[in-house]
């Protein structure tokens, strides 16, 4: 899947404060993006909600919950940043230890590329069930977590997102699976 300029040169780390001040997320915490895809995941959504209202000390939720969802979420906390759509996903990726998403080309190209650590939930409606195909290359590569739709509960992605804030160096093994993988072609 062709990938933005802007996200294959990313180096997240040398980008990362920058990236964090333009999104308003603290400097020093350790942030979760759940993101949905252009159109956002009610699923997703939920999810991120309840991490919000729950989350550990020195946790930030970075939540792109999409346009069409951008005025349901009852949740405010100062733990959330919530975005309905942005064009600056290098800024979202160098920005993030972990991402939790779908499993569509474009996000599993992106992630692959800039190397950041997954818990992908593949959208179990997609045509042949391609986001979960399109998952498993990264999961059995050890570049990110396959949490299927139906076991996507709250509680259990938030389990698995607190165990990895707690485990950098799973995390940073992830992120160098993932980047293993991406292709970076000019």
């Amino acid at each position: 899947a062709p990938v933005r300029a802007a996200i294959r040169t990313l180096d997240r780390a040398s980008q990362r404060p920058v990236a964090r001040r333009s999104l308003g997320v603290p400097e020093d915490a350790f942030v979760v993006a759940i993101i949905g895809g252009s159109l956002g995941s009610a699923l997703l959504n939920g999810i991120a909600d309840e991490i919000a209202t729950s989350c550990p000390s020195g946790m930030h939720v970075l939540h792109l919950c999409g346009e069409r969802y951008a005025a349901t979420s009852t949740v405010s906390s100062p733990n959330v940043t919530r975005i309905p759509y942005t064009n600056a996903m290098n800024d979202v990726y160098a920005a993030s230890d972990l991402v939790v998403s779908r499993a569509g080309a474009s996000s599993i190209a992106e992630v692959s590329v800039v190397g950041v650590p997954c818990i992908l939930v593949p959208w179990a409606g997609a045509a042949e069930d391609h986001q979960t195909k399109n998952a498993v290359g990264l999961a059995e590569a050890g570049a990110a977590t396959l949490v299927a739709e139906a076991d996507a509960s709250s509680a259990r992605v938030r389990e698995l997102v607190v165990g990895f804030m707690n485990d950098r160096d799973t995390l940073a093994e992830m992120g160098r699976a993932a980047r293993a993988l991406g292709r970076i072609h000019d």
